[in-house]
């Protein structure tokens, strides 16, 4: 007894041969990485490098928050690497950690000395 396919199987089955071999070509973006240092002056931070203040790196992580968010999910794609300088307070790390978790930014790694 052989099976048979419905009218339609046909049709749909030369459509996925042409869209998924389409959709497996597209390179997937690399993850953004954004480097987050606390500084050993008070109040001092870098963000990729540049030198802010408090208020400026929150609005700065907002920012790449919003720009990197998934629409899915709410919560935002980029890894967030974050340094402590020798003296600088682990408080204020702690600060920086509970801000991006606020603002979506959830994968939250140390940064290694290299960085």
């Amino acid at each position: 007894m052989r099976a048979s396919c419905p009218p339609w199987c046909l049709p749909l089955l030369a459509v996925l041969l042409l869209v998924v071999p389409g959709c497996m070509d597209q390179e997937r973006k690399p993850i953004p990485v954004i480097l987050v240092d606390v500084l050993t002056d008070e109040g001092a931070y870098s963000i990729n490098h540049q030198r802010v203040g408090w208020d400026g790196l929150k609005a700065e992580l907002r920012r790449l928050a919003d720009e990197y968010r998934r629409a899915a999910t709410g919560s935002s794609r980029a890894l967030v690497r974050l340094g402590v300088e020798t003296g600088a307070s682990y408080g204020r790390r702690n600060e920086i950690v509970d801000f991006c978790m606020s603002v979506g930014l959830e994968q939250i790694l140390p940064a290694s000395s290299g960085e």
